[in-house]
């Protein structure tokens, strides 16, 4: 399958008709599906940008306990070169949030804007035109555009736990560990 870094930006594939799988997925209202493929997007993005901030920290020498909600921890005396390292590290952290924001709104654009061959549909245009009994779920959640997270996510991590239980034991990660990230920058 590939590393996260991999999969973030995979061309979508298509059908004999020019349809991704976001097109029938909307249309026939496959809720978990779509709830599993958006986080599994969501997850490799977060994933790399836990990476990248891993690297940051220790480029900047960085360490968890000396910050505390984003600024440095009062209760321990800092010198001067602390202080700059930490001033740099959050301009770094800037930058890494602006892309992972401007990553996720290209895939979420990439996702809803591709048309089909045939009907030149988006798959906006398959779930507003499907009857099934989750249709208008299913465009709740491809639309709810959250930079933090998207919906059915303890439903996600269980069925990732299983399917990879048959990956090797060297090439798994726990997706508990990036889903957090983002509370790095608050």
């Amino acid at each position: 399958m590939g590393t996260p870094n991999d999969m973030i930006f995979h061309d979508l594939n298509f059908d004999d008709n020019g349809q991704t799988c976001y097109h029938i997925v909307c249309y026939r209202g496959n809720y978990d599906c779509l709830v599993a493929l958006l986080n599994y997007e969501r997850m490799c993005l977060k994933k790399v940008m836990y990476d990248q901030l891993s690297k940051e920290k220790s480029r900047y020498r960085m360490k968890t306990m000396d910050i505390k909600n984003g600024e440095l921890d009062r209760t321990i005396q800092h010198d001067a070169d602390t202080i700059r390292r930490h001033q740099e590290f959050e301009l770094r952290l800037v930058g890494l949030m602006e892309q992972y924001v401007f990553d996720v709104l290209k895939r979420y654009r990439d996702i809803l804007t591709l048309q089909d061959e045939k009907h030149r549909r988006n798959p906006i245009h398959y779930g507003a035109m499907a009857k099934g009994t989750n249709s208008l779920k299913t465009l709740e959640a491809i639309l709810d555009i959250d930079v933090d997270h998207v919906p059915g996510f303890k439903s996600f991590y269980d069925l990732f736990t299983q399917l990879q239980c048959f990956e090797m034991a060297e090439e798994t990660f726990d997706p508990r560990r990036s889903a957090n990230v983002l509370s790095e920058f608050k």
